[in-house]
């Protein structure tokens, strides 16, 4: 929800920032996605209790394809944790329950794809706890050489 937005607001190390998006950066380019009649990207939050902690984006348009052959793939971008709250867990569990929570919320899903930085080492071991599995296919993105992982629902 919008009122959640204000609490994302926080800053990501310059080394993150090379890794993924701020929260207000990507809103920036789903609400341009929008003007442009593309609501395929849907913003979530990740709460702890009833505070936000994190944040990423589920798109379900066509950049999907660059890591998928699958029409029935789900991309996670733009993935983080507040780094107040980093290294408590929050990462991996939301990384385990985004499988239900898809399926929940779109069941036409089969295969949740994502891009990690081949020099995030810290981020692939989080997805590799999480179910996630590297077939050894890579892209360049925009920081760079990126590992794609995917998860079978």
């Amino acid at each position: 929800k919008p009122q959640d937005f204000t609490e994302l607001n926080y800053q990501l190390s310059e080394l993150q920032m090379e890794f993924t998006a701020t929260v207000d950066l990507a809103l920036k380019r789903i609400y341009e996605r929008e003007k442009d009649n593309d609501f395929l990207a849907k913003p979530i939050s990740i709460f702890s209790n009833e505070n936000p902690v994190g944040f990423f984006v589920l798109d379900l348009g066509k950049d999907k394809l660059k890591l998928s052959e699958n029409p029935n793939c789900i991309l996670v971008r733009s993935f983080s944790i507040n780094p107040k709250f980093q290294g408590l867990g929050y990462g991996k569990t939301a990384m385990l329950i985004v499988t239900e929570f898809i399926t929940t919320h779109f069941p036409e899903i089969t295969e949740i794809v994502l891009g990690v930085n081949d020099r995030n080492n810290l981020a692939y071991q989080i997805y590799k706890n999480a179910g996630f599995t590297f077939h050894e296919k890579k892209i360049w993105g925009r920081s760079g050489l990126q590992k794609i992982l995917t998860k079978k629902i």
